[in-house]
């Protein structure tokens, strides 16, 4: 697990992300400046601890325990408390991403009760799965691996 927290999600992901960051702009065309400005925000120490600990529930999180991965018939309950504390006073906000996330759980799973395989969402490609892996990744609870 620690292996995970500080390589994976340390240093790993944090590549990744800026990587992911450079393909969007340029993909959307960004000036030089808007690049720099996504990546100066996504460097900062507030961004970094958000990204981490989001990190660290989608890839150090074996069953992908409380997320809309893990397996059963529904989504557990703490998904949707966690999005009500994020989203305080906004009940429709809140109603919508509720509705979004049966919508996404019910395409994900169809008939199913599991979609993992080895703790990886079974839909990932097995050669980002293995690179995760080696990486120091223990779960793939994501829909896209960014390393």
């Amino acid at each position: 697990m620690e292996r995970c927290e500080s390589e994976y999600c340390g240093k790993t992901f944090e590549k990744g992300s800026d990587k992911m960051a450079v393909k969007v702009a340029k993909k959307l065309g960004l000036p030089k400046e808007s690049l720099d400005d996504m990546l100066k925000k996504l460097r900062s120490k507030e961004s970094r601890a958000t990204s981490k600990k989001e990190c660290i529930k989608a890839h150090c999180n074996p069953d992908c325990k409380n997320t809309i991965f893990q397996a059963g018939k529904e989504i557990p309950s703490s998904v949707y408390m966690n999005a009500s504390k994020k989203m305080k006073g906004k009940e429709k906000g809140v109603a919508l991403l509720k509705s979004i996330l049966t919508l996404t759980r019910k395409r994900m799973f169809g008939n199913k009760t599991n979609v993992l395989k080895n703790s990886f969402y079974n839909k990932l490609p097995a050669n980002n799965v293995t690179r995760a892996k080696k990486q120091g990744a223990l779960s793939g609870c994501t829909i896209k691996v960014l390393t």
